[in-house]
């Protein structure tokens, strides 16, 4: 691999470092939201699917950062 490619898969697995960092963060804030931690006027149901979502979204960038970090 060369260096200007190497050095775009590095760049693309840091950016996606820092997206899974706040995926985190706010599936996080979810489950606190959930077990009334942090108030919300969110109905419980709404909480729960948002939890779900979440966790799949991370499960998407963690396959995405994997692969990429596969690549160099």
């Amino acid at each position: 691999m060369d260096a200007k490619k190497k050095e775009l898969a590095i760049r693309a697995s840091d950016k996606l470092e820092a997206q899974l960092f706040f995926a985190n963060k706010l599936l996080q804030e979810y489950e606190l939201n959930l077990v009334g931690v942090i108030p919300t006027k969110i109905a419980h149901e709404n909480v729960l699917k948002m939890i779900k979502s979440q966790r799949k979204e991370i499960d998407v960038l963690t396959y995405m950062f994997n692969l990429v970090e596969l690549s160099y």
